[in-house]
């Protein structure tokens, strides 16, 4: 997928999640979901803004998720 297609996907897929309320996208954050981790990264990042404070437990799958994006992305 070239940059362009990617980009335009993540903004996207940021529209849709901002219209989601908090408990959608905590649903994002449950281990085991079917989203994807860019999806997952954005819904973190979304509730972080709105005022949300997540657990260390939390905090420590969302650095896995983050972790699996950065892999990813290295060639």
């Amino acid at each position: 997928m070239g940059i362009f297609a990617h980009f335009f996907m993540g903004m996207v897929q940021g529209k849709v999640l901002e219209k989601c309320t908090d408990s959608e996208l905590e649903g994002y954050l449950k281990e085991g979901n079917r989203f994807t981790p860019e999806a997952v990264q954005m819904a973190f990042e979304m509730l972080e803004r709105r005022g949300r404070i997540f657990s260390e437990e939390r905090l420590l799958y969302l650095k896995k998720v983050r972790s699996f994006l950065f892999q990813q992305s290295v060639p």
